[in-house]
């Protein structure tokens, strides 16, 4: 209650905003003209306090701002301008169908949505376009087993590198093959497919078996460059 009083001493109440579902922001102005929020929110979301000059929680300690905080169920008071609060007309996030096939163009860049074989939906991508285009495309399969639509739609395509999954070692082949993953055997079998040798990065690998898969992996004597994928890896396609 202190840090309410402070907060808000000699303010006039302006609005409640309009904001996303679940999300509150009381704004308040000072007789100074700076503006001060009170806001909180139902379930934690990310928001974006850009403009924001200083926060703090209910207890009157400071909150870092660092353009988007987390907002809960309990409240804080956030001073200065806020260039704009989520709302179902302008949300942080909006999601956007797209199909198998589909190309979308972000700058120079179009990515291609490429099939996945999954138990559940799934697709990989493929970056193409300037500037990429000069050494190949990006190819990330996402979850898959065997893809024989992947390889087809591959046919001809020249590739810089290659993220795929390989989830299990040989040894637990018949979980791979139900669950609709690969296994290193079948691996070389996929990677076969491709016309030339590229950059091969395989992910997905469960936890304990990262030395095992790759170890199994290397004994294919595979034409490509394959390698685990690391956590924190930065691959450049520029």
């Amino acid at each position: 209650m202190a840090t309410l009083i402070r907060q808000l001493d000699q303010a006039h109440f302006v609005e409640r905003e309009d904001a996303a579902d679940n999300l509150y922001s009381l704004l308040f102005r000072r007789p100074s003209g700076e503006e001060i929020r009170v806001m909180w929110a139902l379930a934690p979301m990310d928001v974006d306090l850009t403009g924001a000059t200083g926060a703090v929680d209910v207890s009157g300690n400071p909150v870092r701002l660092a353009g988007s905080m987390k907002i809960g169920d309990s409240p804080v008071f956030v001073t200065g301008p806020v260039d704009r609060l989520p709302s179902a007309e302008a949300p942080m996030l909006k999601l956007i169908p797209f199909e198998v096939g589909q190309t979308i163009t972000l700058g120079e860049r179009r990515i291609e949505v490429l099939p996945a074989e999954h138990t559940v939906p799934a697709v990989g991508f493929a970056v193409l376009g300037a500037p990429v285009a000069k050494r190949g495309a990006f190819i990330f399969t996402g979850d898959t087993g065997p893809n024989p639509g992947l390889w087809t739609r591959l046919h001809g395509m020249r590739i810089a590198a290659l993220v795929i999954e390989t989830a299990f070692s040989d040894e637990e082949r018949q979980l791979a093959r139900v669950s609709r993953h690969l296994c290193p055997s079948v691996l070389g079998q996929e990677l076969a497919r491709l016309e030339h040798p590229t950059n091969v990065y395989v992910t997905h690998i469960k936890p304990g078996e990262v030395d095992a898969v790759m170890s199994e992996i290397a004994a294919l004597n595979s034409p490509h460059r394959v390698r685990a994928l690391t956590q924190g890896q930065v691959i450049a396609i520029d």
